[in-house]
């Protein structure tokens, strides 16, 4: 940027396309001549009450404190899930590997079941028009979901029995703090992400 450049001047620029820009004028040399009609400057918004009831939309009654409280949980709830992240596979992998029992068939079956649905969600319509037209590409493709299955209905059963044997369940509390840290990302209001699942 010339920063000496005032309201009123004009200016030549030299300048060339991005290779990834439009087929027509990728990688091409071109001339843009500019005026300087307005120099802005945006102001940050004061931080102040006003800011907490625009961010904490659901609470009409927000102060500044509460704005600096859910900032703090989020940044301690960010740090632990990435913790988290990067600790699970290694977590999966050791208890699927370490603990062994019989897994009941059924609910493998209507576990390959959940995967295989899901997976023609994302198929190709070609792909999809392929294995509603050949039922042996079709097993075959749902039988290749069989050790994903095996592995999620175990760590499930892992789960579960380590949460009841710890007395570990999710408080009203946690589930809101996670269903407001979702909506927030997602751009929308918690209570109506709450509603919804």
């Amino acid at each position: 940027y010339d920063l000496s450049l005032k309201k009123g001047d004009e200016k030549s620029l030299n300048l060339e396309f991005p290779k990834d820009y439009a087929e027509h004028l990728a990688g091409k040399k071109a001339e843009f001549k500019v005026k300087i009609n307005a120099i802005k400057k945006r102001e940050p918004a004061p931080i102040n009450d006003d800011l907490a009831k625009k961010v904490l939309s659901n609470n009409a009654e927000a102060k500044l404190e509460d704005l600096e409280t859910f900032i703090k949980t989020q940044l301690e709830n960010e740090s632990k899930n990435n913790a988290f992240n990067e600790a699970k596979p290694i977590l999966v992998e050791n208890l699927l590997k370490n603990i062994n029992f019989d897994l009941p068939n059924n609910i493998i079956e209507q576990e390959m079941d959940i995967i295989f649905r899901n997976a023609l969600q994302s198929l190709k319509e070609g792909e999809l028009k392929e294995l509603q037209e050949n039922r042996d590409k079709a097993k075959q493709k749902r039988e290749s979901y069989r050790v994903e299955a095996q592995k999620s209905v175990k760590l499930t059963f892992i789960v579960d029995s380590y949460s009841k044997a710890h007395n570990i369940a999710v408080g009203e509390n946690e589930l809101y703090q996670m269903l407001y840290y979702e909506a927030m990302m997602r751009g929308q209001n918690p209570q109506d992400l709450a509603r919804f699942y």
